[in-house]
């Protein structure tokens, strides 16, 4: 093969001159001033020439390769770098920071998309995971999708799901010897306590969320009261294993006596160790009192007045036991015999003998006032009233219509259901519920004691059996710790003791107390701490005192004490 000419740089400039001239077909011109501000033509075709010689030297590159201009080296296309990113969903607390490969820590505050601040290559590996968790409320955040190798994308399909943590509420109960104590958790999540120790209800709560744990009901046998401390507060990031309830036994420290011939309140003290009643104060109703019943928390006193058609309420001193008038309300009936607070401390009730109905009011918490909340039909007469323990029940004895008339309570607003009768033996004078809330109890005029099964869905009652005291019974009561009834009879003037089946809650007959002839025993109360029973004798204005057997629940008359004219009924509170 020839080898390349070398490039005659004269020639290639000559023979491009030539090329230019030729193709311009230039011919004179005339020289122009040199004002003129129009280029000349030679000045155009240097322009020109140089174009062209430019392009003619450009051809004349080739030639021998020892002197030929080097080609341009090739540049690689840059690296290609994608973004890690996902989204964030269920976030409601704060601090949550996530990393990428053990690094480039990002913080997310708030549900959504996010991306790292670091791209990798195609081919790298990486690794997302949660640095730190989100407090306030506390939370648990997992990756989904958070691991591979870059494949020449972005990757955006990093899933970070957050929850937050529930936590345990619970403490420890002491002091606690009766059982029916019942807590409860903001409102709900009923727990039964049957000793002492530690607790812990069954519904976790929310990291963030507050708790409030009450006593939804009191310990019944034997009666107790339970206070809770330290029940209430914020889940933060562990279980509350703080709260604390404390159960005591109530000791008596007031009685109040209704005396319906002087139309006058009696007020004693109580000893907690003999039970001696000791008089410090007589309180005139202004009308004559039938029925005397006190709230749980010892706070207020409630009196049934027959003549006027009214119930009224008063405030206690804790200190002194001291009575202050709050105000008196119409019950709505006629003849009104019997009152009874609700064991839940919200509602009265009032039993109206004149009209045949109940009169239900509502109990303002600070105040005691009363408020009514409906009236509602019974049997004929109803001469006593009370209310189960569960407050979800509540029983009227008829003595007109010899039955007992079973409510259910809305516990909400303190209304009853419509009744449900059950005939008795003739002339129920009373009723009265164990503190298990399983049996009630009736006394009759016609010379028996009726004991019931109570339905613990339904309030209704079953007669379990029959019992023949003697005499008239006019009233009865059961003992705080179950075991034990009492009925007091007319003519022959007595008290009847009573051991109770804790199965059938059938009664067995332990002994009769008889009391002078005329004494007029009216009706009987035992005291919170189940060691004393008292005894109104309207005939003779007095309250007689008798301490109870803790094991056979027999009676002993240990004192008599004076009280005003005609005692018909007896209310203690203890502390």
């Amino acid at each position: 093969m020839r080898a390349a000419r070398p490039c005659n740089l004269r020639a290639c400039v000559y023979s491009t001159s030539l090329h230019a001239q030729a193709s311009m077909s230039l011919r004179p011109v005339r020289r122009l001033p040199a004002t003129s501000i129009r280029p000349s033509i030679p000045a155009l075709f240097g322009r020109a020439f140089c174009a062209v010689l430019l392009t003619g030297l450009v051809a004349c590159g080739g030639g021998n390769p020892e002197t030929a201009r080097p080609p341009a080296p090739v540049v690689p296309p840059a690296a290609t770098s994608h973004t890690i990113s996902g989204s964030v969903s269920g976030l409601a607390g704060s601090g949550l920071i996530l990393q990428n490969n053990a690094g480039n820590d990002l913080a997310v505050s708030a549900n959504g998309s996010f991306s790292f601040s670091t791209a990798l290559a195609s081919g790298a590996n990486y690794a997302v995971s949660v640095k730190t968790l989100p407090t306030g409320p506390t939370q648990t955040c997992t990756v989904n999708n958070g691991s591979g190798t870059v494949a020449g994308a972005n990757v955006s399909n990093i899933a970070i799901v957050c929850s937050t943590n529930s936590y345990a509420v619970g403490g420890t109960v002491s002091g606690l010897n009766s059982s029916g104590l019942v807590l409860q958790n903001n409102a709900g999540n009923d727990l039964a306590i049957s000793a002492n120790g530690g607790f812990t209800f069954t519904t976790r709560v929310a990291s963030g969320a507050n708790y409030a744990v009450t006593v939804k009901t009191q310990p019944r046998l034997l009666s107790q009261t339970c206070t809770v401390n330290s029940g209430n507060g914020t889940i933060t990031a562990g279980d509350v294993v703080s709260v604390t309830v404390n159960c005591v036994t109530p000791t008596p420290r007031f009685a109040y006596v209704a005396n319906m011939n002087s139309a006058s309140i009696s007020i004693y003290t109580i000893d907690a160790t003999t039970g001696a009643l000791s008089l410090i104060g007589t309180v005139f109703n202004g009308t004559p009192p039938s029925s005397i019943a006190v709230d749980p928390s010892g706070k207020f006193v409630y009196v049934a007045n027959i003549n006027t058609n009214s119930i009224s309420a008063r405030t206690i001193d804790p200190a002194t036991g001291a009575l202050t008038p709050i105000g008196s309300l119409v019950t709505g009936g006629t003849a009104p015999r019997s009152v009874t607070v609700d064991p839940g401390g919200k509602f009265v009730y009032v039993a109206n003998q004149g009209s045949s109905n109940v009169s239900a009011f509502s109990i303002d918490a600070a105040t005691g006032a009363l408020t009514a909340a409906g009236l509602f039909p019974t049997g004929s007469g109803p001469i006593s009233v009370t209310v189960a323990p569960s407050g979800k029940f509540l029983y009227t004895a008829n003595a007109n219509t010899n039955t007992v008339s079973a409510f259910t309570i809305d516990t909400a607003t303190g209304g009853l259901s419509a009744a449900t009768a059950i005939i008795t033996q003739a002339g129920p004078s009373a009723v009265a519920v164990d503190p298990s809330g399983k049996f009630a109890y009736t006394a009759n005029t016609s010379g028996t004691a009726t004991s019931y099964a109570i339905n613990a869905a339904t309030g209704a009652l079953a007669v379990v059996g029959f019992h023949s005291p003697g005499g008239s019974p006019i009233s009865a009561s059961v003992d705080p710790s179950g075991k034990f009834a009492y009925v007091v009879n007319r003519s022959p003037d007595s008290v009847s003791a009573y051991t109770i089946d804790a199965a059938t809650g059938a009664l067995a007959f332990t002994g009769t107390i008889g009391f002078g002839a005329g004494t007029g025993p009216r009706f009987i109360t035992v005291d919170p701490s189940g060691r004393f029973a008292y005894i109104a004798n309207e005939n003779i204005n007095t309250i007689g005192r008798f301490a109870i057997n803790p094991v056979t629940g027999a009676l002993t008359p240990v004192g008599v004490t004076a009280s005003g004219g005609s005692p018909v009924s007896i209310a203690i509170v203890g502390q």
